[in-house]
């Protein structure tokens, strides 16, 4: 069983920070934050925490003058414990509409144990980057999003950094759950240097 609705994300002013190409897009984390947010309140059963995967296949650009954005939430219940959700919008064609998918993430009720790697893989460093050669030429994010500090080691099968988080506002009410947006953000400019 599947259902659409409307979903309003408010744009924040530290959203220009996050940009690709000279478009500001929406953070991956914060359509993540969106999606969970929803799913609290349709699936009380599932917990926001338990995200077992997500593709994003589109960014979701946010226009200079936008205040917010108007998309669209669609829920598939894939069981009673497991739901996949999309973020799509609204395209307006010449003679008609469709829809673009930006995000597809799967909440289950089953928690999940998270393997970490052996002590001496940890130690075992192939290279380092500094954060700011990271934000200066491979992740060029204005400054709210540069939330890797000092050196990241990349390992073979992992990457470990320090990662720090701005002090905002709490945006979303799921965010009590799953904290800031910002390290889980940095979190991912580590996987994509490794």
């Amino acid at each position: 069983m599947s259902s659409r609705q409307a979903v309003t994300i408010p744009v924040q002013p530290w959203f220009k920070d996050h940009h690709f190409n000279g478009m500001v897009i929406l953070p991956a984390v914060e359509i993540m934050l969106v999606l969970a947010q929803v799913v609290r309140e349709t699936c009380p059963q599932l917990s926001v925490q338990n995200m077992v995967s997500g593709i994003f296949p589109k960014f979701l650009a946010i226009a200079a003058d936008c205040n917010e954005l108007d998309v669209f939430a669609e829920l598939e219940e894939l069981s009673r414990e497991k739901i996949c959700i999309k973020l799509l919008s609204r395209i307006q064609l010449k003679k008609m509409s469709r829809m673009k998918l930006h995000a597809e993430v799967s909440f289950t009720s089953a928690a999940h144990t998270l393997t970490l790697p052996s002590a001496k893989q940890a130690n075992d460093t192939t290279a380092t980057i500094s954060a700011r050669q990271i934000y200066r030429k491979l992740v060029p994010f204005g400054s709210a999003y540069q939330s890797l500090t000092g050196t990241l080691q990349i390992c073979k099968q992992s990457a470990y950094g320090t990662l720090r988080a701005p002090e905002l506002q709490e945006t979303h009410t799921v965010a009590k759950d799953l904290g800031s947006p910002f390290p889980l953000d940095g979190a991912m400019h580590a996987a994509c240097v490794h």
